[in-house]
């Protein structure tokens, strides 16, 4: 059971079933009746399933920090290879071409990142449009699934901005040598900048996910509290 417990896919499914749990409640109730009781108690569950789910995910991520942290390999031990390096020249042209290999795939994480947040709003438009119009009964069902999406779209702008910074500090590092010409990242002087103006647009992507994360669980919880107590 612990190592269950431990396994990152048994985690999110437990705090799914938890989560989404008043919602399938409430488009039973259009079925068949279900007791006060119940219906008055499913706000708690829509609070429990995030608590839940960030509860399990933390201490699995902290584990496996601790567990990196004990498993250091030490750094290998410097060579002198002076006579095996190659000529300045080569030298420069295998720097360049994997500055160049960087430069693609950072470029490819921006464009990874704009689709996905396109898309996701897209989704969210549809999905908004069949909350509006749909029963009372089905609408907490309808917030689960955007909330689930909107999640989903959260994690994956967070893991492409994640790789492209990576990327980008990579890129940094070969232009703090002695390649500067070779640099297509420009970096801007914001001093004079107001904090708004200092976000990149990748942030404001994030930041319109969250948003949309947030504002289907209130939706969802306001439909559930509806449901059970008016």
């Amino acid at each position: 059971m612990r190592d269950r417990l431990s396994d990152e896919r048994y985690q999110v499914l437990v705090s799914l079933v938890v989560f989404a749990l008043p919602g399938i409640v409430s488009a039973g109730t259009g079925i068949s009746h279900v007791p006060t009781a119940i219906t008055r108690s499913l706000p708690l569950f829509v609070v429990l399933g995030p608590v839940l789910y960030w509860g399990l995910t933390t201490q699995a991520g902290t584990a496996a920090r601790t567990g990196l942290r004990t498993d250091e390999r030490e750094p290998a031990a410097e060579t002198d290879t002076e006579e095996d390096d190659p000529t300045d020249r080569a030298r420069a042209d295998l720097i360049a071409v994997n500055y160049e290999q960087l430069s693609e795939q950072a470029k490819y994480r921006d464009k990874l990142l704009i689709n996905a947040n396109y898309f996701s709003l897209a989704i969210i438009a549809v999905l908004v449009n069949v909350f509006l119009r749909a029963d009372v009964e089905l609408r907490p069902l309808i917030a689960v699934v955007g909330a689930v999406t909107a999640y989903a779209f959260w994690l994956a702008a967070e893991s492409y901005k994640g790789s492209r910074d990576e990327l980008n500090g990579e890129l940094r590092e070969i232009e703090a040598g002695e390649y500067e010409e070779l640099s297509v990242v420009q970096t801007y002087d914001l001093r004079d900048r107001s904090p708004i103006e200092k976000r990149s647009l990748s942030s404001y992507l994030i930041g319109l996910q969250a948003t949309a994360v947030f504002l289907w669980w209130g939706a969802y919880l306001f439909a559930i509290v509806y449901i059970g107590y008016y």
